[in-house]
Protein backbone atom coordinates (compact mmCIF):
# COMPACT_ATOMS: atom_id res chain seq x y z
CA UNK A 1 0.00 0.00 0.00
CA UNK A 2 2.58 2.26 -1.02
CA UNK A 3 1.50 5.40 -2.87
CA UNK A 4 2.52 8.61 -3.43
CA UNK A 5 0.91 11.31 -0.56
CA UNK A 6 0.36 14.42 0.47
CA UNK A 7 2.47 14.07 3.64
CA UNK A 8 0.39 14.55 6.72
CA UNK A 9 1.87 16.35 9.96
CA UNK A 10 1.41 13.64 12.90
CA UNK A 11 2.67 15.03 15.73
CA UNK A 12 -0.48 14.48 18.06
CA UNK A 13 -2.92 11.62 18.69
CA UNK A 14 -5.20 13.73 16.70
CA UNK A 15 -3.39 14.55 13.67
CA UNK A 16 -2.01 10.55 14.22
CA UNK A 17 -5.78 9.27 14.16
CA UNK A 18 -6.73 11.46 11.39
CA UNK A 19 -4.07 9.66 9.46
CA UNK A 20 -5.60 6.81 10.29
CA UNK A 21 -8.92 7.26 9.31
CA UNK A 22 -7.53 9.23 5.96
CA UNK A 23 -6.04 5.96 5.02
CA UNK A 24 -8.66 3.54 5.76
CA UNK A 25 -6.48 1.69 8.07
CA UNK A 26 -8.78 3.17 11.05
CA UNK A 27 -11.72 1.16 8.97
CA UNK A 28 -9.46 -2.14 8.11
CA UNK A 29 -8.55 -2.57 11.55
CA UNK A 30 -12.56 -2.02 13.19
CA UNK A 31 -13.42 -4.68 10.10
CA UNK A 32 -10.46 -7.32 11.70
CA UNK A 33 -11.97 -7.26 15.26
CA UNK A 34 -15.78 -7.60 14.37
CA UNK A 35 -14.16 -10.52 12.14
CA UNK A 36 -12.18 -11.73 14.72
CA UNK A 37 -15.11 -11.37 17.44
CA UNK A 38 -17.71 -12.55 15.01
CA UNK A 39 -15.64 -15.79 13.86
CA UNK A 40 -17.56 -18.94 15.28
CA UNK A 41 -14.30 -20.67 16.25
CA UNK A 42 -12.40 -18.36 18.11
CA UNK A 43 -8.84 -17.89 16.67
CA UNK A 44 -6.36 -19.56 19.07
CA UNK A 45 -3.18 -17.31 18.20
CA UNK A 46 -5.29 -13.43 17.51
CA UNK A 47 -1.99 -12.35 16.20
CA UNK A 48 -1.86 -14.80 13.99
CA UNK A 49 -5.40 -14.05 12.82
CA UNK A 50 -4.15 -10.43 11.98
CA UNK A 51 -0.94 -11.58 10.23
CA UNK A 52 -2.87 -13.72 8.51
CA UNK A 53 -5.60 -11.50 7.45
CA UNK A 54 -3.44 -8.83 6.43
CA UNK A 55 -1.08 -10.80 5.17
CA UNK A 56 1.75 -10.15 6.65
CA UNK A 57 5.20 -11.18 5.55
CA UNK A 58 7.03 -12.15 8.89
CA UNK A 59 10.15 -13.20 6.46
CA UNK A 60 10.95 -9.67 5.26
CA UNK A 61 14.84 -9.00 4.17
CA UNK A 62 15.36 -6.27 5.76
CA UNK A 63 19.10 -5.88 4.71
CA UNK A 64 17.54 -6.05 0.98
CA UNK A 65 14.70 -3.37 1.66
CA UNK A 66 18.27 -1.12 3.12
CA UNK A 67 20.23 -1.85 -0.23
CA UNK A 68 16.47 -1.02 -2.26
CA UNK A 69 15.84 2.06 -0.32
CA UNK A 70 19.55 3.20 -0.46
CA UNK A 71 19.12 3.04 -4.82
CA UNK A 72 16.03 4.40 -4.85
CA UNK A 73 17.68 7.53 -2.84
CA UNK A 74 20.57 7.43 -5.16
CA UNK A 75 18.38 7.21 -7.98
CA UNK A 76 16.52 10.44 -6.44
CA UNK A 77 19.38 12.18 -5.61
CA UNK A 78 20.90 11.76 -9.52
CA UNK A 79 17.35 12.53 -10.93
CA UNK A 80 17.04 15.91 -8.57
CA UNK A 81 20.24 17.05 -10.03
CA UNK A 82 19.40 16.53 -13.16
CA UNK A 83 16.15 18.24 -12.92
CA UNK A 84 18.36 21.51 -11.36
CA UNK A 85 20.35 21.38 -14.65
CA UNK A 86 17.40 21.27 -17.30
CA UNK A 87 15.85 24.18 -15.29
CA UNK A 88 19.15 26.18 -15.50
CA UNK A 89 19.49 25.38 -18.91
CA UNK A 90 15.70 26.08 -19.62
CA UNK A 91 16.69 30.20 -17.63
CA UNK A 92 19.58 30.23 -19.67
CA UNK A 93 17.36 29.28 -23.29
CA UNK A 94 14.62 31.73 -22.06
CA UNK A 95 17.20 34.94 -21.29
CA UNK A 96 18.80 34.25 -24.64
CA UNK A 97 15.70 35.38 -26.16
Amino acid sequence: MVEAQAQINVNTPESFKDLLEKSGVANQIAKLLIDLFEKPEKAEDAANFVKTRFEVDTEVNIEELIISMDLVKDENAALQREIEELQKELEALRGSE
